[in-house]
């Protein structure tokens, strides 16, 4: 035994293992050391003996042998379970049941994350508008100081609206079909846009603070990138381990993902919608004023 190489025990540790098929059979990462073709020869082994009626219990670390012999597998970390189903429901639904299911799940989130995206050209507008020269133009102007940022944000919104149409429209030729209906659609598109012009305050203001316009979409995409992917836009938070299921569990943008979806299906629930209104309400209160202040006569 001590004059064997590895590869040699491993075998010998396998062949121990299935020489009586006993009910069930555990095995422990039983082609960990292998070569590619004595491992396809084990996997021939295991999957006669499955055939026969044996059942066995594999732990692996490899995805491609859990994907080719179970028929059944279990995510475990940190000894919980997080994911448990066949290969197929794992590999294309972990996320959702199926692709039907996915759309389902996943359009409301695309409309909250491209409309959010959309809020950082509010401030980068109005940074190439300062730079230009226009800023200057309208503040020695006769009009209220708020009327140029007004009607800025307000225009945004129109856009927010427009491309809010094309992704519903092509979610809707890809097979999304709202429970709640054309109702739903509209009260969510709502929601989303109020949330959008409370957040293109924000990058207002940042815009007036910034000297460059590529300087106010970095700092754009710095802030709502890690908000946007570290929320539900994509995956349900159970299915995420530790930490970051906590974060998306109180991010606002889970909660407006949240809020779209019941509004879209009609079961919204009260504590959402109370979260994604107050927020933007919260967004306009701080940095309207703040966008205006900036906006002011130098």
């Amino acid at each position: 035994m001590k004059a064997y190489s590895g590869g040699m025990r491993r075998r010998l540790d396998i062949a121990a293992s299935i020489i009586v098929t006993a009910e069930p059979i555990f095995l422990d990462e039983p082609t960990t050391g292998l070569d590619p073709r004595l491992r396809n020869q084990v996997w021939d082994i295991l999957r006669a003996l499955a055939a026969g009626g044996t059942t066995i219990l594999l732990s692996t670390q490899y995805l491609e042998e859990a994907d080719r012999l179970a028929d059944e597998v279990a995510v475990i970390d940190h000894g919980r379970v997080i994911a448990q189903g066949t290969p197929g429901q794992l590999k294309a639904g972990a996320i959702a049941g199926s692709t039907g299911d996915y759309l389902q799940l996943l359009l409301p989130g695309v409309l909250v994350m491209s409309l959010l995206f959309s809020t950082v050209y509010s401030g980068v507008a109005l940074n190439s508008d300062a730079t230009k020269g226009v800023v200057d133009r309208f503040r020695s102007l006769p009009i209220p100081r708020s009327s140029p940022l007004l009607g800025a944000v307000l225009g945004d919104s129109v856009r927010y609206l427009v491309g809010a149409g094309v992704i519903i429209g092509l979610g809707v030729a890809l097979g999304y079909r709202p429970e709640a209906g054309l109702t739903g659609i509209l009260a969510a598109v709502a929601l989303v846009v109020a949330f959008a012009f409370g957040l293109s305050w924000g990058f207002a203001a940042v815009g007036l603070l910034i000297q460059a316009p590529n300087a106010v979409s970095s700092a754009g995409s710095m802030v709502l990138f890690p908000l946007v992917f570290l929320s539900n836009v994509f995956v349900e938070p159970e299915t995420l381990p530790g930490w970051p299921e906590a974060f998306v569990d109180v991010s606002p943008i889970s909660h407006l993902v949240t809020a779209a979806r019941g509004l879209m299906d009609g079961t919204v629930a009260g504590l959402e919608l109370t979260v994604s209104l107050g927020t933007a309400a919260l967004l306009t209160a701080a940095f309207a004023p703040l966008t205006t202040y900036l906006y002011g006569p130098k």
